[in-house]
């Protein structure tokens, strides 16, 4: 069961974790029943909206208000913001994982990483937004990152051998590409926009310009692409 902690108190060390605050493992690891469970999720949902609309600034009042619970029950799940983000980065990290490895074991090489940047259009929320204000939780970021490097460049070398993409593509260019689809979803759905303007479509339509400049051509590209430090330092400015 997850530690009592009152607001504003500074969270412990979850049991088995190690040292640092209690973070995602404990909150979402046991049984819940399944009132608690229901909780859980409508915290997990509301949380994504509200750190997609306002970003980390945005309360955990707002967030208890908007996942119809009380401040407290939300306290007692996730004794501090940062734990609460990271318990949402954590779902958006095996999200990735268990997509890329679907993506592999389904899609023919020469499609795979096309089909990867697809399925990655209309999901939610931006984790730009939620690590641009805290080094902490950058690292966390990098480390997602690093974790799904090598697989989505399996996914680029098996597009490459089949001659499907540019060769001069790189994994920084993919990340890019990615962030620029997310950054027109979030624009499109500004202000309650999203029905108005079509978040997803517009998402799509802009990939899908982006995908055909990616496809092999004879042309070089001008310069370099961003190194993985350059990248870092991209994913988590202000």
């Amino acid at each position: 069961m997850a530690s009592r902690t009152a607001p504003g108190t500074a969270p412990g060390t979850a049991p088995g974790t190690g040292t640092g605050p209690s973070t995602v493992a404990e909150p979402l690891s046991r049984p819940l029943r399944r009132d608690a469970e229901l909780n859980l999720e409508r915290i997990l949902a509301a949380a994504q909206d509200v750190f997609a609309e306002s970003g980390f600034d945005a309360s955990m009042e707002q967030i208890a208000n908007r996942a119809g619970v009380g401040v407290g029950t939300l306290y007692r799940r996730f004794p501090s913001k940062e734990s609460l983000v990271l318990a949402i980065m954590e779902m958006a990290s095996q999200h990735s994982e268990a997509l890329v490895h679907d993506v592999l074991t389904h899609a023919t090489p020469a499609e795979g990483i096309f089909e990867f940047m697809r399925r990655c259009v209309g999901l939610a929320p931006s984790l730009r937004a939620l690590v641009s204000r805290s080094p902490q939780l950058a690292e966390t970021h990098r480390t997602m990152v690093d974790k799904l490097a090598p697989s989505i460049n399996r996914l680029l070398a098996n597009a490459k051998a089949a001659g499907s993409i540019r060769s001069d593509v790189t994994f920084s260019d993919i990340a890019v590409i990615l962030m620029s689809v997310r950054l027109v979803e979030d624009r499109c759905g500004e202000h309650g926009a999203s029905d108005k303007l079509g978040r997803r479509q517009q998402g799509e339509r802009h990939l899908q310009l982006l995908v055909d400049g990616l496809r092999a051509k004879d042309s070089t590209l001008p310069h370099r692409p961003l190194t993985r430090a350059q990248l870092d330092e991209l994913l988590v400015r202000e």
